[in-house]
């Protein structure tokens, strides 16, 4: 899986709460030591397989590719006995992961074989759907007392 960063103006790009702002020196490695992360910062993270914690698989402490490295490549082979289902891989920047997920940096991956651990669903057609939250215009609004499972009197 290849990765090209394309988010936007790394010039003014903000920085996380206790994160540099200038870019790190690179080693040999690239982004698999950059240290650097910014909100045009990324990576991957593989939510739920059983991907080794290294360096172009599902490292998210040291790996962080900037909007002007080359495409980034992920180099994993999923285990033949991982669980079928649908999981999820996602941006893990420290301090600008729910900004990127929330733009759409997200996707889903489908592990199969579910017949053989249910063989009931055997030739069912399938579905995908992936659903996106989206923060309110008003974060800090209290919730609405139409919303199920608030009583009218809960003030």
């Amino acid at each position: 899986m290849n990765l090209k960063n394309d988010l936007a103006d790394p010039v003014h790009a903000s920085t996380a709460v206790g994160h540099r702002q200038t870019r790190v020196a690179r080693s040999n490695d690239g982004p698999c030591s950059s240290g650097s992360m910014t909100s045009t910062s990324t990576n991957l993270h593989f939510h739920g397989l059983t991907v080794p914690p290294v360096c172009h698989q599902d490292d998210v402490l040291k790996t962080s590719i900037q909007s002007d490295d080359p495409p980034f490549e992920y180099r994993f082979r999923i285990p033949d006995n991982e669980p079928p289902g649908l999981y999820w891989y996602h941006p893990h920047i420290h301090g600008f992961s729910t900004a990127q997920v929330l733009g759409g940096l997200s996707g889903a991956m489908i592990v199969e074989g579910i017949e053989r651990a249910n063989p009931e669903v055997a030739g069912l057609p399938e579905r995908v759907l992936v659903i996106r939250d989206q923060d309110l215009l008003n974060p800090k609004a209290p919730p609405n007392k139409s919303e199920p499972g608030r009583s009218e009197d809960a003030d």
